[in-house]
């Protein structure tokens, strides 16, 4: 139950993500998703993005209750 409960997907566009979302929102969450192929987009391997993404996530939602960090980065990375 995550009624009253909010809530970060991150790749919550598609597939798996998706699903999370979903079944988040179906127990009650309000849910914000973070993904570079959303209408608000956010790249989670840009730390400015993320740092807007969450001041209006808790703009909107007044706090952030769960992360489900879903995001997956393919192709070339840079080494860390």
């Amino acid at each position: 139950d995550f009624k009253g409960r909010t809530a970060i997907v991150t790749g919550g566009a598609a597939r798996i993500g998706a699903a999370i979302v979903k079944r988040l929102r179906d127990s009650g969450a309000q849910v914000r998703v973070w993904d570079v192929a959303g209408p608000d987009p956010v790249d989670v391997t840009d730390p400015a993005s993320v740092e807007r993404a969450s001041a209006r996530a808790l703009a909107d939602l007044g706090r952030i209750d769960v992360l489900v960090n879903n995001a997956g980065i393919a192709g070339m990375n840079a080494p860390t």
